[in-house]
């Protein structure tokens, strides 16, 4: 394996085609299944040069571990308390986005803003009102 070109083609691909918001841990569970020598410490770094490039997306969640998403295009996110399950957000584009402005007392240039919402999925709320 080519170290940086071939694993992180490995580890992207990985992403691309895992449509659940996986953990750098999930992700490397799954590439080690196929590929047994690649190291933790090489998915994981390789996931933050990823996101460093703006090629995948970095879902910081407040409990747990950051989440990785290969969806670049504006959306929030939903997480479900309870199981953790993460999902896209789609708004209509015609909805204005609170974005604030340019802030020169910090001197910081606003570029986005991410947006994560918390509630039960609908597995966990069947759960519940069975319980």
């Amino acid at each position: 394996m080519k170290r940086n070109t071939t694993q992180r083609a490995i580890v992207y691909e990985m992403v691309c085609n895992m449509h659940s918001h996986p953990s750098a841990e999930t992700v490397y569970e799954e590439i080690k299944k196929k590929y047994p020598g690649i190291g933790r410490a090489t998915v994981y770094r390789q996931l933050r040069d990823l996101a460093r490039e703006g090629k995948v997306r970095c879902v910081a969640l407040s409990v747990g571990a950051d989440r990785f998403d290969f969806t670049l295009r504006s959306h929030s996110h939903i997480v479900c308390r309870r199981c953790g399950r993460v999902e896209d957000i789609s708004f209509d584009d015609s909805l204005p986005v609170a974005v604030p402005p340019n802030d020169p007392v910090s001197g910081f240039l606003v570029e986005g803003c991410d947006m994560i919402y918390r509630g039960l999925c609908p597995v966990c709320q069947e759960k519940a009102e069975q319980s």
